[in-house]
């Protein structure tokens, strides 16, 4: 794997947002991950902060690169 994005998840009337602020990427070891930032994710109302990490999401149309989460 070569890198995971990383995401913001914002719930607002019962659907999920996501927001990349940011990628992770595998240690030279192969035990971890280095995670950098490009933004800080803020606290939801219960005051957690959640950084969800997922695979980038391949395009549809066919013209290689990725395709952007939504925010």
């Amino acid at each position: 794997m070569e890198r995971l994005d990383a995401l913001c998840v914002k719930e607002k009337n019962d659907k999920s947002y996501f927001t990349k602020i940011g990628a992770a990427f595998p240690n030279k070891t192969g035990d971890g991950y280095t995670l950098i930032l490009d933004a800080l994710p803020v606290p939801n109302k219960d005051g957690d902060v959640r950084v969800l990490l997922k695979p980038p999401r391949p395009r549809e149309d066919g013209a290689g690169g990725e395709v952007p989460w939504q925010s």
